[in-house]
């Protein structure tokens, strides 16, 4: 039976004469179990932590014999517990901590690792734009320790790639894609946070042209003119000089259409093909 402290008197006697001792007695039941929820713990940086042990004894006190523990944690000798706010990130760092009372003692060694949490993550832009066949190459603004990278959702155009230890995306994109989206994840022990992004794989424009470039037309006749085009998404404008009155340029095909109405002696004009990559230009006089 566990006793704090209980004193008896011995007296012996002999004749006339009487000898007597005080004894005291405690009994104190032997640590039969120590340990904590985990050996090894990963904390986030300036969160606070309360890590409280599992121990079976009486008149236990705690105490650190070897290592240390991470700055800003500190261990209560009479419970045991550690706690505090880690201030300063670190790799790893062990401690062994003893429990112990007057008839026993027991260790238990923890590791610990203070990571900073992921304060930001994000790529220059939300959508780009890349030119079929061409190198590319983007790296990420993030703040944080022992980073990973991953794909959460969606799928990088065909060959892309994502660099799971840098964020980097990079290759030489292979494939036309009108738009493709993907959502990046960075995270660490202690955290994670999501960057979404879209990409349009374009071929530039490598020729564009119409069948002439100058043309005599009736007035009052009907005319149209396609252009030769090589290029993906297009666009077409006039970036100089104007149609005869009667004619236009349809802007996603670059048709030139209409019924000339009004005499000119030679007019002059020059449209532009263009996409998000690339743009040519040609000159007409009518």
């Amino acid at each position: 039976q566990l006793l704090s402290s209980q004193s008896v008197t011995i007296e012996a006697m002999s004749g006339t004469a009487i000898e007597t001792v005080v004894l005291s007695f405690t009994v104190i039941t032997p640590i039969s179990s120590f340990s904590y929820p985990q050996s090894s713990y990963v904390l986030s940086r300036d969160d606070p932590v309360s890590i409280i042990p599992t121990v079976n004894g009486d008149e236990l006190s705690f105490s650190i014999t070897s290592g240390s523990l991470p700055i800003g944690l500190s261990l209560n000798s009479s419970t045991g517990i550690i706690s505090g706010i880690p201030s300063q990130a670190m790799s790893s760092q062990s401690v062994t901590i003893n429990a112990l009372n007057q008839v026993s003692n027991q260790s238990f060694s923890l590791s610990f690792t203070v990571l900073t949490p992921i304060s930001s993550f994000n790529y220059s832009q939300s959508s780009f734009a890349l030119t079929k066949d061409e190198s590319f190459s983007i790296v990420p603004t993030v703040n944080g320790d022992e980073l990973s990278f991953s794909i959460i959702s969606g799928s990088l155009p065909i060959g892309l790639s994502l660099n799971s230890t840098t964020g980097m995306i990079y290759g030489i994109s292979s494939q036309f894609v009108s738009s493709q989206s993907v959502t990046i994840e960075a995270f660490n022990e202690v955290s994670n946070q999501s960057f979404s992004l879209s990409f349009t794989v374009i071929t530039p424009i490598s020729s564009f042209s119409y069948l002439q470039s100058s043309y005599v037309l009736p007035i009052n006749g009907s005319f149209s003119v396609a252009p030769t085009v090589d290029g993906d998404e297009l666009s077409f404008s006039i970036i100089s000089g104007s149609l005869p009155i009667g004619l236009s340029l349809n802007s996603t095909t670059g048709i030139i259409s209409g019924i000339p109405s009004q005499t000119v002696s030679s007019q002059l004009i020059t449209i532009k093909a263009f996409n998000e990559v690339s743009d040519q230009s040609f000159s007409l006089s009518f």
